[in-house]
């Protein structure tokens, strides 16, 4: 064989070897579109960093985690301005991500200002649109693909119709439960805690994409790895749904969840699940409801909750009635 045509033919296999090992975005995105993807990173991160350290409430250990994220993605701009090869600022991706999951458990576990939140979720698209590039795991909770693209690749987001806002509750047993609510947020309940996001009629969640449809009774939603068709109604066995006929659910503050007795009456029971239910046992009458952004939602009314030096503290708004609890033994 001619040495010429054997080396080309070595150079060629070669070049697919490195292609093959750059992911299925080697010949689709050049060094520039992934500089591009950190610039967007950077503007977003600083925003958000600087919103952060200037609110009230946050703590110091707090602060500390996003400046940890922060310097994470400023080491990733630092080494990838000296690759010639965008691949190879892979590790540096992975240690970021690794900071960024720090952050989105801190702003899932706890209630902050919704700029604050609104901020968190554009910049996560940010972080999982690199994470996907390098053929990473995203932040499940923020619209990352988690290793299967969103609609459109990378993970995403759009605004749900009215219809689909609210708790729904699958037809074959309250056991299974999943919430929209207006951001697109979608949070699940079957028997662990899930977030997803809602991508132009069809929702993303554990790295399914299910098509959502409106039913004279509820939603049906259909699986398209699995096939899997499912049927939700608002109504949990006959229980109260939340707020607004489903309403809106959100992960409460750790200081809120658990079982509370009413501090006048023992006989008054308030559950606080942290997937966002609540339930209301008066003497063993049994009610449902939501927790959402700072108050609950049951058989109707919507009331405030604080927390106190004891327990916690609600306020009905369509009452005026403070109510005091504190934690059940």
């Amino acid at each position: 064989m001619n040495k010429q045509y054997f080396l080309l033919g070595f150079l060629i296999a070669a070049m697919a070897v490195v292609a093959s090992a750059q992911g299925r975005y080697a010949n689709v995105y050049s060094r520039g579109d992934v500089d591009g993807f950190i610039r967007n990173l950077e503007a977003s991160s600083d925003s958000f960093a600087q919103e952060f350290k200037g609110a009230g409430g946050t703590t110091s250990s707090e602060r500390k985690t996003v400046d940890r994220f922060e310097g994470a993605v400023d080491k990733l701009r630092s080494r990838f301005n000296n690759l010639q090869n965008w691949w190879q600022g892979r590790v540096s991706v992975q240690d970021m991500m690794t900071k960024a999951r720090e952050v989105d458990v801190m702003m899932r576990n706890e209630t902050y200002a919704r700029r604050l939140e609104r901020q968190w979720r554009e910049l996560r698209r940010d972080i999982n649109k690199l994470a996907d590039t390098y053929e990473l795991q995203g932040l499940q909770s923020g619209g990352g693909s988690g290793g299967y693209p969103g609609p459109g690749g990378g993970g995403g987001g759009s605004r749900p119709p009215d219809w689909a806002l609210g708790t729904w509750y699958w037809v074959e047993g309250p056991d299974r439960s999943f919430s929209i609510d207006r951001s697109g947020t979608v949070t699940e309940n079957a028997g662990r805690f899930g977030q997803g996001y809602w991508d132009r009629g069809g929702i993303m969640l554990n790295g399914d994409l299910s098509t959502v449809t409106r039913t004279s009774t509820g939603i049906r939603t259909y699986n398209t790895r699995t096939r899997e068709t499912s049927n939700y109604t608002r109504d949990a066995n006959g229980g109260n749904p939340g707020p607004g006929g489903g309403g809106n659910i959100s992960k409460p503050p750790r200081w809120a969840v658990g079982t509370w007795a009413f501090v006048q009456d023992p006989r008054r029971v308030l559950t606080v699940e942290d997937t966002g239910r609540v339930i209301l046992n008066i003497a063993g009458r049994i009610s449902h409801g939501t927790f959402y952004e700072g108050s609950i939602t049951v058989n109707g009314d919507n009331s405030t909750v604080e927390r106190t030096n004891n327990g916690i503290r609600t306020y009905n708004q369509s009452t005026g009635e403070y109510s005091d609890y504190v934690r059940r033994q």
